[in-house]
């Protein structure tokens, strides 16, 4: 969550000691989530994106783009990725004599190239260790694609992405919060078009990471529905989520507008959200977690 906040701060006031922090704990986030890493994949790939397009508009708009603004950029992008190497440095290096590569894992190489966890484990079994079924499986995004067509694909990935919507619009709580905020910012869009149009044009760097940032996971995550059905993996993008919709919610006009003396439109949607989550867990601690079933 807070190499995502650090990520997001770079696209809009870019510096070094923002980039060593982004490093720092992107590169402490991955020693305790490798998943972290498309993350980092996403920021330089956006990153890259945009300076080329800045330039590209400088060119066609005849505008000087001072150096000393992409050298900022370049530089500060570069920063992130050797901080974050320099922090994961120990534990790649002993991944590497362990299993073969820095950064290779049985989850990414093997499991998430299988049609199912049973498929996985049958696998396993014929090994006696994680590094043979690496070295000698010879599974991975090729074989895969060599072995499935497009229709198995393309299924396997719609099947994922019915499952994981159903997860977040149907919670183990009462209310699905992020369907709620999504509603929020939709009413946003329809009365406040101008803020949003100059939100984009402002912040586009941090629109265009986020975004890739929430579909990219989706779409993994719905991937590997097929070996995991679990909420675990979605519900990690629920802090992320909320943060980049009150970012937005607190950029525009209509939500900073007084509705009721002091009080502005964001600050009844924020006390709306807090009387829910207090319903929500007032449910949940009387009707689960309190029980004689649950150990209290």
């Amino acid at each position: 969550f807070v190499s995502f906040i650090c990520m997001v701060k770079m696209f809009r006031r870019p510096s070094i000691p923002l980039a060593i922090l982004t490093g720092i704990f992107t590169g402490l986030t991955f020693l305790t989530k490798a998943s972290v890493l498309p993350a980092l994949m996403i920021f330089i790939a956006t990153g890259t994106a945009g300076i080329l397009w800045e330039v590209y508009q400088s060119k066609a708009k005849n505008h000087h783009l001072k150096t000393s603004q992409i050298t900022q950029l370049v530089f500060g992008g570069v920063l992130v990725v050797v901080v974050f190497f320099v922090i994961i440095l120990p534990f790649g290096i002993q991944n590497r004599i362990v299993f073969g590569g820095f950064f290779r894992n049985v989850n990414t190489s093997i499991v998430m190239w299988m049609d199912s966890w049973k498929d996985y484990k049958e696998l396993a079994n014929q090994y006696s260790n994680l590094r043979q079924l690496l070295d000698d499986a010879h599974i991975g995004p090729v074989s895969y694609l060599k072995t499935h067509t497009l229709g198995q694909i393309a299924g396997r990935l719609l099947n994922g992405i019915g499952w994981q919507i159903h997860l977040v619009s149907k919670p183990y709580n009462q209310f699905s919060y992020p369907l709620l905020l999504l509603f929020i910012l939709f009413l946003g869009v329809i009365w406040g078009i101008k803020d949003y149009r100059h939100f984009i044009a402002k912040y586009k760097g941090a629109v265009l990471f986020s975004v890739c940032f929430f579909v990219g996971y989706f779409l993994l995550f719905s991937w590997y529905t097929a070996i995991d059905k679990g909420p675990r993996f979605v519900m990690g993008l629920y802090l992320p989520f909320y943060y980049a919709v009150f970012s937005v919610l607190t950029k525009q006009k209509w939500a900073l507008k007084p509705v009721y003396r002091s009080f502005r439109a964001l600050d009844f949607v924020s006390l709306g959200l807090m009387v829910l989550v207090l319903v929500d867990s007032y449910q949940l601690l009387s009707s689960q977690f309190l029980l004689r079933e649950y150990g209290y």
